[in-house]
C-alpha cells in the first residue's frame, strides 16, 4: 500500500480478477488434487514449478506485458533442471526393473 498511487481498479482488470479468482484458480487446484491420486508427489511438485514458469508467458500472451530477460533466463534454468531430473528418474526406474 505504501507504493500504490491509487487504489482505483478499472473494470477490465476487475473482470480478469473475477475470472481468475472464481474459475481458473479453483479449477487448477481441483485438477492438481485429482492428479495426486495417480501421479507421484515428485511429478506433482514439478507441475507446480512449470506453472510458475508459464505464468510470465501467459501474461505476455494475454496482457501484452513483456517479461524481463532475466525472467526467461531463470525459467530456462528451471526448465532444463526439470528435464534433467525427469531423465534421471526414468533412467533409475529402468535400472530397478532390470
Amino acid at each position: 500500500l505504501i507504493f500504490v498511487q491509487s487504489l482505483e481498479i478499472n473494470m477490465d482488470n476487475l473482470y480478469i480478477l473475477i475470472i481468475a479468482g472464481l474459475i481458473i484458480a479453483p479449477a487448477s487446484r481441483l485438477l492438481i488434487a485429482n492428479g495426486t491420486k495417480t501421479l507421484p508427489a515428485s511429478e506433482i511438485s514439478l507441475l507446480m514449478i512449470v506453472e510458475t514458469i508459464m505464468a510470465p508467458i501467459w501474461v505476455w500472451i494475454f496482457l501484452n506485458e513483456i517479461p524481463a530477460t532475466n525472467t526467461f533466463i531463470g525459467g530456462g534454468i528451471i526448465l532444463v533442471t526439470l528435464v534433467l531430473n525427469s531423465l534421471y528418474l526414468i533412467r533409475i526406474n529402468k535400472k530397478s526393473y532390470v
